[in-house]
């Protein structure tokens, strides 16, 4: 017997919710994308190539980037709209 011989599950249902960076992570964006370096803090982010450079940009986008130390938090947006979903959702 196969799992979907006798599983009922609901269809799912994708709900897309866009989420803007706020104005000092938009900037920090905008030149670690034109400089391919940032300095946060005492950390520095350095993309040598390419490659690097847009990994390390989307985990910019995430709120969080992987650093020589550690990671470097630079915002905290998706965590914010995720928490509004939960409340509207009544938790």
């Amino acid at each position: 017997m196969k799992a979907e011989d006798y599983i009922q599950r609901p269809e799912r249902t994708d709900v897309t919710v866009s989420v803007e960076l706020d104005t000092k992570a938009r900037a920090l964006y905008g030149k670690f994308e034109k400089e391919m370096f940032l300095q946060i803090d005492e950390e520095s982010l350095d993309a040598g190539t390419a490659a690097v450079l847009s990994n390390k940009l989307l985990q910019m986008c995430n709120g969080a980037v992987y650093g020589d130390s550690g990671t470097v938090e630079i915002h905290d947006c998706k965590i914010e709209a995720f928490m509004e979903l939960v409340e509207a959702a009544q938790g």
